[in-house]
């Protein structure tokens, strides 16, 4: 008999566990969604551990929101940090004991794992569950993703390419990701702590520390294919590294079967299909409220298909010159003042020359001027709720609009613009305090001297 308040449905072992550690990044809600996406019709516990909560709460209720039925989530978020990175005492950096602490609370015996910056293909874990069978652990291939171009590059098959196999054949028999691996856990019980046991000085090799453990004393299997999406950004040393040997190898773009079901070729899909229809071409960045009619909508947690996936805190996926408007709203808050500057740097980038960007933010200055009962509690509130990071005055959203090259600026009333292009751009928003909006536009064409007089 399952204990009244306890869900007899979380009692029932499931047939997989997919495990993931999180600082609640944006991009953690891509590679949850890439689960719900799997064409494997058993029942999957996805076990998420908070090690640092830096990104969004709201990230959480999405999550469970869009959760199928034949699926559950569990969070575990202990109100403190065991990495070493973030005070603990583990000397692990990323996430701590979390990844072994998961292995043992997961109510399945098979074990997969994912991180934000992985994604699976729709048949990653029916394959991965075929290939176990009679094996302690299976693995299968990745593909290497250029977030910047929205690219696939190529398959993985030098690095995480298996046992006996790659680059790491010489050094240690070969390597495998930790996203490309799946672990029985009843086969492999003595190996798990070695997910919290790092092999370098800078606490990181956790991943080479089970990998040796694995190819020496445990039989393995392999898909045969590659079925995981690796979103390689540049400013990772390993990455730089990566970038290099590709560029050694002279490694082209592949679009393998099926990539239009990944996140990055759906954004490129999407881009083609509104720019193909007539202009005005407008962008809607946002956080809060409902995606707008007539723009192409772009959210870094979207509940809806229709709303493509973009990380502000990254280069925009659209090129150069491209639009007509750009509408930011309720985002640049939850930028520190460095990726806020980069952004509106973004947002000039991809306007046409005499494009507008309209801006919406809470604003600062008005809510520590507002009086009444809750000033405290509301001040708070706006530094504090729904991540934010850098909050703006007038003067100094002016400021940094200007040092991102726009001119023209003015602000305005919410809801309300002298082009009815613009007009209604926040009233689907809920409300969360006083809103400060403004509107800048890129110059038509660069200043040009004066001729000198004769």
């Amino acid at each position: 008999m399952v204990p009244e308040g306890r869900d007899p449905a979380l009692q029932e072992p499931f047939d997989v566990a997919v495990l993931m550690t999180t600082v609640l990044e944006p991009s953690l809600l891509q590679a949850v969604r890439s689960v719900y996406a799997q064409d494997f019709p058993g029942r999957v516990q996805i076990l998420i551990a908070v090690d640092m909560p830096r990104g969004d709460p709201g990230l959480r209720d999405i999550i469970e929101q869009d959760c199928p039925p034949r699926m559950a989530v569990s969070w575990l978020d202990m109100g403190y940090s065991t990495s070493i990175s973030h005070g603990g005492t583990a000397r692990s950096c990323y996430g701590g004991y979390l990844r072994s602490a998961l292995c043992f609370l997961a109510n399945a015996e098979r074990l997969i794992f994912l991180d934000s910056d992985n994604w699976m293909a729709p048949d990653h874990l029916s394959r991965l569950l075929q290939a176990i069978d009679g094996f302690d652990w299976a693995y299968t291939l990745r593909w290497f993703v250029d977030p910047v171009e929205d690219r696939v590059l190529c398959v993985d098959d030098f690095e995480s390419a298996g046992p006996g196999r790659g680059i790491y054949l010489s050094k240690q028999g070969g390597f495998v990701d930790t996203n490309c691996m799946m672990i029985d856990r009843r086969r492999c019980l003595a190996a798990l702590h070695l997910w919290s046991v790092p092999i370098s000085a800078d606490g990181t090799g956790q991943d080479h520390s089970i990998f040796k453990a694995l190819r020496a004393y445990y039989s393995v299997a392999w898909t045969g294919r590659p079925t995981l999406y690796y979103w390689m950004q540049a400013d990772r040393g390993a990455n730089r590294a990566r970038y290099a040997l590709l560029e050694q190898r002279n490694a082209l773009p592949q679009q393998p079967p099926g990539a239009l079901n990944v996140p990055v070729a759906r954004t490129q899909q999407m881009v083609r299909a509104y720019l193909a229809a007539p202009g005005p071409h407008k962008c809607s960045l946002r956080t809060p409220g409902a995606p707008l009619s007539g723009w192409i909508n772009c959210n870094r947690l979207p509940t809806s298909p229709d709303v493509m996936v973009v990380d502000p805190a990254r280069p925009l996926p659209l090129s150069d010159n491209l639009l007509d408007y750009v509408a930011a709203t309720c985002l640049i808050e939850r930028l520190t003042a460095d990726q806020g500057q980069r952004f509106l740097g973004e947002c000039f980038r991809i306007l046409k020359p005499g494009g507008k960007l309209r801006l919406a933010t809470q604003d600062l200055e008005t809510a520590i001027h507002q009086g009444g009962e809750g000033r405290a509690e509301r001040l708070n509130g706006l530094f504090y709720d729904q991540g934010r990071r850098f909050l703006y005055s007038p003067e100094t959203l002016q400021k940094r609009l200007f040092q991102a090259g726009f001119e023209a600026l003015c602000r305005v009333d919410p809801g309300h613009s002298d082009d009815p292009e613009l007009c209604g751009v926040e009233e689907s928003l809920p409300a969360d305090g006083p809103l400060l909006v403004m509107e800048a536009m890129k110059p038509r064409s660069p200043a040009i001297p004066a001729a000198p007089s004769a």
